[in-house]
């Protein structure tokens, strides 16, 4: 079974603080890093719905990812059934309590239309369901934030969908070929 990794928002936007390199090096290694990341969803290895890409906002550091992840980012028209399921299983009950209807209506809404995560989650059932190893990325803690909806790791050790963070998965995953020397010419300058 192939592994796919399924990155979320913030995974995209942050990916580059996980990484710390020593100050002579660390441009060169960012865009060598970027450039792996980037070839890696161009190879349909990691995989991006069309949620978090909706959510990546329109600003100058995520203009490059935006470019390439477009022509490849992963519908999830089909998955509305599935998330409004999920939302049913996962909704948190003494928060939706608290809500009055007009917010609760929101709330929902929000979750079937614009929010990417259960959609990420149903994208990753939808992919073990065809036969592959999906590893949803994502920074999220299990704390509780007063949300709607349970958080990501909560939802995917229900659902027994993998999720790790990016910095853990990367290195597993891709060790031989994320190891890439330095040009010391490049250095010098």
């Amino acid at each position: 079974m192939a592994q796919i990794l399924v990155m979320d928002t913030s995974s995209i936007i942050h990916y580059l603080h996980y990484y710390r390199f020593d100050k002579f090096h660390s441009k060169e290694i960012y865009n060598k890093l970027n450039s792996f990341i980037y070839r890696k969803i161009t190879e349909g290895k990691i995989h991006i719905i069309d949620k978090v890409y909706d959510e990546l906002q329109d600003r100058l550091e995520t203009a490059e990812i935006k470019r390439i992840i477009h022509p490849h980012k992963k519908s999830t028209l089909d998955l509305l059934p599935e998330v409004q399921e999920l939302i049913e299983k996962y909704k948190i009950l003494g928060i939706v309590r608290t809500l009055a209807s007009e917010e609760l209506e929101l709330e929902l809404t929000k979750y079937e239309n614009t929010i990417a995560d259960l959609f990420l989650v149903a994208y990753c059932k939808k992919l073990r369901s065809q036969g592959h190893q999906p590893i949803l990325i994502n920074d999220e803690t299990r704390k509780s934030d007063r949300k709607f909806i349970a958080k990501i790791p909560t939802i995917c050790i229900a659902e027994e969908i993998r999720f790790e963070k990016i910095p853990d998965v990367l290195f597993e995953i891709y060790k031989d070929e994320l190891e890439f020397s330095l040009d010391k010419n490049l250095l010098l300058r």
